[in-house]
């Protein structure tokens, strides 16, 4: 589990798999292509193979689990 907070662009170059965030703890925005969605503790978001950067902000502290088969 990752501990997140501030602002943090991801790349996800070396990966050629989904990706899946699920938020323990707080919540996060997650930016990509012009649009954002908001993740709170419980809920998960599916990042696409094709999606290979994003941003990530968040106020406070926050938990993830970052899932993908490498």
């Amino acid at each position: 589990m990752d501990f997140l907070k501030g602002k943090i662009n991801v790349k996800h170059d070396d990966k050629d798999s989904f990706v899946i965030y699920m938020c323990v703890e707080g919540s996060a925005t997650f930016s990509y292509q012009n649009q954002t969605e908001t993740l709170t503790m419980g809920e998960t978001i599916l990042i696409p193979t094709s999606l290979k950067n994003i941003e990530i902000s968040v106020e406070n502290q926050s938990e993830f689990l970052e899932v993908y088969i490498k």
